[in-house]
């Protein structure tokens, strides 16, 4: 069950790493360098004990950085979303400050779903984030909430040149 949790949180994020395919959205972010932080806020598995939920939320934080450029700011599901293999959003909207979308997951070990919901400016978005993981081997279920919050953090790094 703890794999299955890590897979689940790095989904809230993985389109800092990962390219859906979407139409180009009329740059809804200012492009530049990016962080986001994911933080758990409560855990519900009814195999932990507290303090190991505890130590788990800690464990699963998510810190990340991306330059956005300014094709990614006409398609922000690039920084927000993102679309891993087994994955299908059921739902998707970005727009007039509002971000709202489903995105159910059918993998090997487990069965997920993750509800994303808050608002975003030119430079900064929060995101409410529920999530459920289901065991596909003895039927468990882990759910989980959490916060993540992006910023723009000014201008991307130039590119080094490459040697030669």
């Amino acid at each position: 069950m703890r794999g299955l949790l890590i897979i689940s949180l790095s989904l809230a994020l993985v389109a800092c790493d990962r390219t859906p395919d979407a139409a180009p959205a009329g740059g809804l972010l200012k492009p530049g360098q990016w962080t986001a932080d994911l933080t758990i806020d409560s855990m519900d598995n009814p195999d932990l004990r507290p303090e190991q939920a505890e130590a788990f939320k800690k464990a699963y934080e998510i810190h990340r950085s991306k330059c956005l450029t300014p094709e990614d700011s006409r398609t922000p599901d690039r920084l927000l979303f993102g679309r891993p293999d087994g994955c299908e959003y059921s739902r998707q909207i970005m727009a007039g400050g509002r971000i709202s979308a489903t995105m159910n997951c059918e993998i090997q070990a487990a069965r997920q779903t993750i509800q994303l919901e808050g608002k975003y400016e030119p430079e900064h978005y929060k995101l409410h984030v529920n999530g459920m993981v289901e065991d596909r081997y003895d039927g468990r279920t882990v759910s989980y909430v959490a916060t993540l919050k992006a910023r723009r953090t000014g201008d991307c790094s130039p590119t080094p040149a490459a040697s030669g």
